[in-house]
């Protein structure tokens, strides 16, 4: 118990003979800068997604692309699918709601460096509830390759 309060008792006079060097100065210094740092610049900024996303709507879909994703701005045409072409697609079940093509509006197809959003809002009048498998997603292949 002594030893520990002639400890207690050093403390303020070696914290004043560090006070006086130059070099704990210094490194308080660099110590309160860091700690500024991190107050001023959270990393939270540098993980939330660009605010300058590019979103093409159309009703009930939504498409949201980062310029992060393709390295330029890009854009998507999204068109509803007739019947006609619905009625092409032999061998598919049978669909509920709406389809919609989204197609790049550059005509250009390449993969994206970050995900892309697609939202779908579904109706309420196909939301059955938790237990049921309310939505599907479906590539159909412009080709007949049968590769999905």
């Amino acid at each position: 118990m002594e030893k520990l309060l002639l400890f207690v008792k050093k403390i303020p006079g070696t914290l004043k003979s560090l006070l006086r060097r130059r070099f704990f100065l210094i490194l308080l210094i660099i110590v309160g800068a860091v700690v500024a740092l991190v107050f001023l610049f959270p990393y939270e900024k540098f993980l939330s997604p660009s605010k300058h996303s590019t979103s093409t709507t159309e009703k009930a879909l939504k498409v949201i692309a980062s310029p992060e994703a393709f390295g330029h701005e890009k854009s998507f045409l999204i068109t509803k699918v007739t019947s006609e072409e619905i009625a092409s697609f032999n061998g598919f079940s049978p669909f509920a709601g709406d389809i919609y093509s989204v197609t790049p509006s550059d005509g250009i197809d390449e993969f994206a460096v970050s995900p892309i959003k697609i939202r779908y809002y579904l109706p309420s009048k196909l939301y059955f509830g938790e237990q049921y498998a309310n939505v599907r997603l479906a590539y159909i292949p412009l080709s007949a390759s049968g590769v999905y």
